[in-house]
């Protein structure tokens, strides 16, 4: 009877702390998303007959002194698409302004501003869903110089 007892007890115990727990923000920790908040550019590079351009550059204009392959821009693979991975930094834009130049000038460089999208995190302290990535989809059509 004994023995039964002080196993009542200890799982009685057992179920206090876990309940304890449960009420407190321990038990919540703040959730940590994998790695630090990215801008990803993104789209695809085309001329007036839509036919993919393949190896244009594209630049995502930014005040860092020196640009980076991949990060600040990227050339065009064969279909005519890229993508741009940096930091996003502390920062939130509205909106973004990349720019196509042609390396070999068949085709005029162009610019445009494109709005900027967030995905969203779950944090606790505050309870609350916050902006984290930034996402932008920029697709150019080039016109032939003339």
């Amino acid at each position: 009877m004994k023995k039964h007892l002080l196993i009542q007890s200890l799982l009685c115990m057992v179920a206090c702390v876990f309940v304890a727990c449960a009420k407190t923000d321990a038990y919540y920790p703040e959730e940590q998303p994998d790695g630090l908040p990215r801008l990803v550019v993104s789209g695809v590079v085309k001329n007036t007959e839509q036919t993919p351009l393949a190896g244009v550059k594209i630049t995502l204009e930014t005040d860092d002194p020196q640009p980076m392959a991949s990060y600040n821009f990227a050339l065009t693979d064969t279909a005519g698409r890229y993508t741009i991975i940096r930091y996003r930094g502390k920062d939130f834009p509205v909106s973004v302004s990349l720019t196509a130049e042609d390396p070999q000038g068949v085709y005029e460089s162009q610019t445009l501003v494109a709005p900027v999208t967030y995905d969203s995190v779950r944090v606790y302290r505050p309870r609350a869903m916050v902006p984290y990535n930034a996402f932008v989809t920029a697709d150019f059509t080039m016109t032939n110089h003339q």
